[in-house]
């Protein structure tokens, strides 16, 4: 009996997990979007790379403070 329970759990297990697999977007909605933002640089790198492209001419001021607020400086 105890050997017909043991594997019977993994069984359940498994069915669950296919069986959600079949939950989600039927293809009528759109699908969300998700940002992972994964920081390969410091926040003062990351300033100081906006503070030579605006001196560089790169950026104009207004692009420059909006990366500022979008940093949270």
């Amino acid at each position: 009996m105890r050997r017909d329970i043991a594997m019977a759990l993994p069984c359940a297990l498994a069915a669950v997990a296919l069986g959600l697999t079949g939950c989600g977007s039927d293809g009528d909605e759109p699908q969300s979007t998700v940002r992972i933002t994964n920081r390969m640089v410091t926040p003062d790198q990351e300033l100081r790379d906006l503070q030579r492209a605006l001196q560089a001419g790169a950026i104009s001021p207004a692009e420059y403070d909006q990366q500022r607020r979008k940093m949270g400086l």
